[in-house]
């Protein structure tokens, strides 16, 4: 469900959006620390990156491996915890990625609740992220857009438009509630195909981009820089530069 999903919501635009910024800001070494079912690392590693793959659910690791597999592509593969990636990754990079909105969900993938802890939870991560990356690199990372925060009520509904996917017609739809009180954030969502459809849920926490620019700061990053990247329209981009030590 969630690779169709990532079908609905980006294409190769995206791609040639990341590639441009890494030839921008000289990247040669990357850990994808989210990397999720494959997307988009295994892409990237066949447009010519370096790239290190890294992410904490076993399930994702097994679509990917799955995946990379099907594809003819390989690249270092750490199974870790954010919170650990220092302790298990013993390198440093160019760039290190957390996105997807993939940083919201410390602690709610596959949960049916957000935990008090899950804005130190976040600090934590992203001061893991700091570590990773060599002095003068830079951290991608982002989270729900900002225009998510406008609405005047909630919930709200989303359309994704139709797109063929393996053959198939495809649509999507969320419904997405906020609830500042809670700090969480939850979406419903509905996936059509070729008349079929099924739902899931996602809880996470609400972090507006407000919010984390201050928090990486706080996690010793020397320059935040919020960024549009060709082809990401779901999301708020950052970009967080670590000082030359």
């Amino acid at each position: 469900m969630w690779d169709i999903c990532i079908a609905l919501m980006w294409d190769a635009t995206y791609l040639r959006g990341l590639d441009r910024l890494r030839q921008a800001e000289g990247i040669e070494t990357v850990l994808d620390c989210a990397g999720g079912t494959g997307f988009p690392s295994i892409a990237l590693k066949k447009m010519g990156w370096n790239i290190t793959y890294s992410d904490a659910s076993e399930e994702m690791q097994s679509h990917f491996r799955q995946r990379a597999q099907q594809q003819g592509v390989e690249m270092p593969v750490f199974f870790s915890n954010w919170r650990d990636l220092s302790k298990n990754i013993l390198r440093q990079f160019d760039a290190v990625m957390c996105r997807g909105n993939s940083l919201i969900y410390v602690d709610s993938w596959d949960s049916d609740q957000v935990s008090d802890a899950a804005r130190d939870q976040i600090r934590n991560a992203l001061r893991e992220f700091r570590q990773m990356i060599k002095p003068g690199g830079v951290l991608y990372v982002d989270t729900t857009h900002r225009s998510e925060f406008e609405h005047a009520s909630y919930p709200f509904r989303e359309e994704f438009p139709e797109r063929l996917i393996q053959g198939k017609s495809t649509t999507m739809t969320w419904e997405v509630n906020h609830d500042p009180d809670a700090g969480r954030r939850t979406i419903d969502i509905e996936v059509t195909t070729d008349g079929n459809h099924e739902y899931f849920g996602l809880y996470s926490h609400l972090l507006p981009p407000s919010q984390l620019a201050v928090m990486l700061v706080e996690a010793g990053f020397a320059r935040v820089e919020e960024v549009a990247i060709e082809g990401e329209a779901n999301y708020t981009v950052f970009l967080a530069f670590k000082g030359i030590d």
